[in-house]
């Protein structure tokens, strides 16, 4: 299970660039991932869910989350390296300096993902007590979005990340990190 408060520290930590949700954004988004996640009783129950995934939950909230990261990571760079990078652990410190280095994008990155590689990064492991009717839940649902993607389309959604992705991924996980070590956020 994610971190209740995880979106929250997120939408804070975006917030502080002026790059916030509204609230009202934020409840709809909550009251749609609860409608996700509770169980389903049928194939049908199933197929919506995936149906909404894909046509509700990820353009209006996903996408629009990521789009305000990668305006944050431009932000972020022009400004220089934020607090939590610099109390962030030093795999995640180091791959991020070295993205901000002022040379090729992709070879910057090609060299942050190879820092995580040789000291040995790995990310923390979050324990996952769900019963098993979740985890069928969470297969079934995956199989059915997958199923409704052309092969292009899951061409796509294999490698459509770009530098900015990654540098909104270290920014990310060091803030969870740093919510996991306050006790701001238990994942259990």
């Amino acid at each position: 299970m994610t971190c209740p408060l995880f979106n929250t520290q997120i939408e804070i930590f975006l917030s502080e660039y002026g790059l916030g949700a509204q609230q009202i954004e934020l409840q709809c988004e909550r009251s749609m991932m609860e409608c996700i996640a509770a169980p389903a009783k049928c194939d049908g129950d199933v197929e919506a869910k995936a149906f909404t995934i894909l046509d509700e939950f990820v353009p209006k909230f996903v996408e629009t989350r990521m789009k305000r990261l990668r305006s944050l990571v431009s932000k972020i760079r022009e400004i220089g390296i934020p607090c939590v990078i610099k109390k962030a652990p030093k795999a995640l410190r180091c791959a991020y300096e070295a993205l901000q280095e002022s040379k090729n994008r992709n070879d910057a990155a090609q060299d942050a993902l190879m820092i995580l590689a040789t000291m040995n990064w790995k990310p923390r492991p979050v324990p996952e007590f769900l019963p098993p009717l979740h985890y069928q839940t969470v297969a079934r649902l995956r199989n059915k979005v997958l199923r409704r993607l052309t092969d292009a389309e899951l061409i796509l959604l294999r490698h459509n990340q770009s530098v900015d992705d990654l540098e909104a991924f270290l920014i990310t996980t060091s803030l969870l990190y740093a919510a996991q070590d306050s006790g701001t956020c238990k994942c259990v």
